[in-house]
């Protein structure tokens, strides 16, 4: 079976910015959108892979998986999984921002710096035990 790497998210979301053939606020608010979900599917995987007999019952039951993954790092690992929360709400904000506000206009270093949180939540979560 093959699993898709969330990372790869951010890896298109970068490629998109840099791509000067589509230097548009679509391709910003797409990379916010990628870069938002490499973050979760990251951290969703995490917790799926530390947790490979129950972890169903802690993020899927009830629904709101984003809640409950949010809350998972909020209630472990210290400072780390705070601010790893910390970025999810943030970079949460931002998509939704991107992808349900059309009247708010979207700019290229919000994009950016989207993609730069979710490089900072991706190896947080990577130096967690």
């Amino acid at each position: 079976m093959n699993n898709f790497d969330g990372k790869n998210f951010l890896v298109l979301a970068e490629k998109i910015l840099k791509n000067s053939q589509f230097p548009s606020e679509a391709s910003y608010r797409t990379s916010i959108s990628r870069a938002y979900y490499a973050v979760f599917l990251t951290a969703r995987e995490y917790i799926k892979v530390k947790n490979p007999t129950n972890w169903q019952n802690i993020i899927t039951r009830g629904g709101n998986v984003h809640k409950k993954v949010k809350n998972y790092y909020a209630s472990r690992f210290g400072n780390n999984g705070k601010r790893i929360t910390n970025k999810l709400n943030s970079l949460r904000k931002k998509r939704n921002n991107a992808d349900y506000e059309i009247s708010t206009v979207i700019t290229k270093s919000q994009a950016e710096q989207a993609c730069l949180d979710a490089k900072t939540a991706i190896n947080l979560i990577g130096q967690l035990r």
